[in-house]
């Protein structure tokens, strides 16, 4: 069955149209011999009809082709697009229907299914919008047919919806199985009850299903096939029982009016570009068993506020959140060691990110266009910002940057137009392209440590450059307290001691003060009986 869905957005550059259509409009007219306008093909006595040219109505298929032998099966996209097909009757020798072999008949309102087809491939039937029920022969050994609906023998497979469904439908309790395409483009179906003997929903399965309002799925749900609900515009919720191990890639692509997603502990794999473009989505929470945030999962998903990422997962993949405009903020676990190109990409209302120190990996253009980020934390682990890493975040107006960085790439922070500086903890970095801090604000300087090597003053690189001191934080121990003593301080310089309980929350102990010493003790000590542990850190300006 050929793949209808979107998928990917992007075309290969340099693809002539016209040479594709010509080859299209050739290739659909070579189906073989024709007899009273049907095309076929034989191998022997053995007829498979490929292709139809008559005047349509009620059409009944030949049961043989005199002087070359009984029709056998009905080839791929035989009748694809037939406009003025109404019914068809398919003779008693024919055992094989192919893919699509009747898909786009518009005008096709019935289909007589004899007792000698025993195999019809995904897709057949697809988008017969005018298609009101199936007819079967009783005597059929591999399909039977329950209120116009097409099922195999046993009715543990819904084989395929015909294309006129309207109002709601409830799966029978027998079927294991939504085979693909099952009720794709059935554009009447409002809303479907899946009974906990459902274990496989197929891929397609409900694809441009477009008046789908809601989805009550059953408990025995493993997988949910690609592109399974794609294009179903409609559809406002969608509980994904804690049965779910797989969602396949595109699987609810284009659902604009879901407003939220839980995925359940139980889900280990998250297909490509599996919610995006889902408009009207306003939180997703990603369960602990999932360990990548795949490709574009969440592209586009432009009212997304908040998202949950659990401790498990270890990848976040390429565009995973790429144009989130109403994401304010996101936290990054520990166990993430990726984040992918263009992951939070034209996220324009992130204000602050934290990145955690087991990052080892950090894309390019990851945060590139957060223009209300005001803050980020590098961490050691990263070695390299790649280029146009954090390009126009107007937002941002310091960074600072681990001593761990040995490269900084083209345009990391250009288009920066608010960032007056940037701290460096260590070295000059061996590897700098020129244009990292391209139109960043008037003024930008480079603070470097004094003691570290490869820079140069007033300007490195280009750029305003002046060395800083590193200033020396110890605690005096007392009865039950401490206080804090520095060294190291560069006189006229402003500090700001905040102390924490996490490493996470930070708070000011008091109001700034200006270093009239290199050394100095902080003015009081600090009680820490009522807390299992506190951490400091002294901040010189800017702030």
């Amino acid at each position: 069955m050929a793949i209808r869905g979107r998928g990917h957005r992007t075309f290969p550059s340099g693809t002539s149209w016209l040479v594709l259509i010509l080859l299209v409009c050739i290739a659909s007219r070579c189906f073989g011999q024709n007899y009273d306008g049907f095309y076929y093909n034989n191998s022997g006595t053995v007829v498979t009809i490929t292709g139809y040219n008559g005047p349509g109505g009620a059409v009944t298929i030949p049961f043989s082709i005199p002087g070359v032998g009984m029709v056998t099966a009905i080839g791929a996209k035989a009748f694809f697009g037939s406009p003025r097909l109404d019914s068809v009757t398919i003779p008693g020798g024919v055992t094989s229907i192919g893919s699509d072999a009747f898909s786009y008949c518009f005008s096709l309102t019935s289909v007589t299914i004899p007792s000698s087809v025993t195999n019809i491939e995904d897709g057949a039937f697809w988008d017969c919008t005018s298609l009101t029920a199936f007819t079967v022969d009783t005597q059929n050994p591999a399909y039977t047919c329950l209120g116009g609906v097409l099922f195999n023998k046993s009715q543990t497979v819904l084989v395929e919806c015909p294309g006129a469904i309207t109002g709601a439908y409830a799966i029978p309790t027998t079927v294991n199985i939504i085979a693909a395409a099952a009720f794709a483009a059935c554009q009447g179906l409002t809303s479907l009850t899946m009974p906990d003997s459902v274990t496989f929903v197929g891929d397609q399965a409900f694809y441009f299903c477009t008046s789908l309002t809601s989805v009550t799925t059953g408990e025995g749900v493993t997988s949910i096939g690609k592109e399974a609900f794609q294009d179903c515009y409609s559809l406002t919720s969608f509980n994904i029982p804690n049965s779910v191990i797989s969602i396949g890639d595109y699987a609810f692509e284009y659902c604009g009016s879901l407003t939220n997603v839980t995925i359940p502990d139980s889900v280990t794999n998250i297909g490509i570009q599996a919610f995006e473009y889902c408009t009207g989505l306003t939180s997703a929470t990603v369960g602990n068993g999932v360990t990548n945030i795949a490709e574009s999962d969440f592209y586009a998903c432009t009212n997304l506020t908040s998202v949950s990422i659990p401790n498990s997962v270890t990848n976040i993949g390429f565009e995973a959140f790429a144009y989130c405009f109403s994401l304010t903020s996101v936290t990054i676990p520990s166990s993430v060691t990726s984040i992918g190109e263009c992951s939070f990409l034209g996220c324009t209302s992130l204000t602050s990110v934290t990145i955690p120190n087991s990052v080892t990996d950090l894309g390019f253009r990851a945060f590139e266009y957060c223009a209300s980020l005001t803050n980020v934390t590098i961490p050691n682990s990263v070695t390299n910002i790649d280029f146009e890493e954090f390009e126009g975040c107007s937002g941002l107006t310091s960074v600072t940057i681990p001593n761990s960085v040995a490269s900084i790439g083209s345009g990391a922070f250009s288009n920066c137009t608010s960032l007056a500086s940037a701290y460096f903890r260590g070295d000059a970095p061996s590897s700098f392209a020129l244009d990292a801090f391209r139109y960043t604000a008037s003024g930008f300087t480079i603070y470097y440590p004094a003691t570290a090597t490869g820079w140069t003053t007033p300007t490195w690189m280009g750029y305003p450059a002046q060395p800083y001191y590193q200033p020396v934080l110890s605690l005096v121990r007392g009865l039950g307290t401490v206080t804090p003593s520095f060294n190291n301080l560069q006189l006229g310089t402003n500090y700001q001691l905040q102390v924490s309980t996490d490493l996470s929350t930070w708070s000011n102990t008091g109001p700034a003060f200006t270093a009239t010493n290199a050394s100095e003790v902080y003015g009081q000590p600090f009680d820490v009986g009522n807390w299992p542990q506190l951490f400091f850190r002294l901040q010189s300006a800017p702030f």
